[in-house]
């Protein structure tokens, strides 16, 4: 094994919209779309497989972070960012990090600052450069217009891609797929969240953040009265439509939305091949509306 690459989602994330702040306890103490204590673990624990992977088993990275050997990226959004965050932390835990060598290097550690006394940290840390050695690692955090490849519908760097509901509609198959194969479960979602749903298409939007909000209820540990695994089965009808149908509808803008993480991966591909860089592992953070 010489290189890997890793493209993967965000872990669990709080809802978009605030629709539930009336359900005790269900909120977790983060922002709107942000991601949750549970999405942080999700990531952590694929860090910890990976180590076992490529570290123990197949020594491809060395116990130690070295930055000739990892890159990570994310795009702008902070949930990706750190959900690449818990999964190094996972990947190079605590322990790991580097350590002072030499006493002289204690003293001159303190931060030339006044005003301040790190004495009494200084020597519980005695000669680890932090606490429980722990090895912070940098995460390319992309800007809007760099994001294309992780969200190309919504970094805008595609206006074409931005009509992908509008066009939508115009398209008279789309509406009887829909009427086929996903307002049937629209009643059932209005039936346990407890609130009005149209099953007409152009109210698709509301339906999917209220499916959307219910899934990050059930992460939240809180599962709605009356929801069977079939039932949740079905109900992701509705957020496989959003993904696969509304927001590109048309094999153009299927084709557009895709290619742009197909020419990114084929771009770390050949920088691994022609020797760009020495890294090893890649990884990628990302959103479903690209790697699915």
């Amino acid at each position: 094994l010489e290189f890997v690459v890793e493209f993967c989602r965000h872990g669990a994330r709080n809802t978009m919209v605030e629709e539930y702040d009336d359900i005790d306890n269900y909120r977790f103490k983060v922002e709107d779309g942000e991601l949750t204590p549970v999405g942080m673990r999700q990531h952590f624990l694929i860090g910890t497989e990976l180590r076992r992977r490529y570290v123990v088993e197949t020594p491809l990275l060395s116990p130690e972070y070295n930055s000739t050997e990892f890159f990570a990226v994310s795009s702008e959004y902070s949930r990706t960012n750190l959900s690449a965050i818990s999964q190094i932390a996972g990947l190079y835990p605590l322990g790991t990090g580097q350590n002072l060598t030499d006493p002289i290097q204690k003293e001159r550690s303190y931060p030339p600052v006044s005003g301040f006394s790190f004495d009494a940290l200084s020597e519980e840390l005695d000669m680890r450069s932090t606490i429980e050695s722990f090895r912070s690692v940098p995460v390319k955090k992309l800007v809007t217009k760099e994001t294309y490849f992780f969200v190309p519908v919504f970094s805008g760097a595609c206006p074409r891609l931005t009509q992908g509901a509008e066009v939508f509609l115009t398209i008279q198959e789309n509406q009887e797929f829909y009427d086929n194969f996903v307002s049937p479960y629209v009643e059932d979602l209005a039936q346990i969240t407890g609130k009005e749903l149209s099953p007409l298409l152009e109210d698709h939007a509301t339906v999917y953040l209220t499916f959307d909000e219910m899934l990050c209820q059930i992460y939240g540990g809180n599962t709605p009265e009356g929801l069977t695994m079939d039932l949740l089965q079905n109900l992701f009808a509705i957020n496989e439509f959003q993904f696969y149908y509304y927001d590109y509808p048309t094999d153009e803008m299927k084709k557009l939305g895709r290619s742009a993480m197909l020419l990114k991966l084929e771009e770390v591909l050949l920088d691994y091949i022609n020797h760009r860089n020495d890294y090893k592992f890649v990884l990628l953070s990302g959103h479903d509306d690209t790697v699915t």
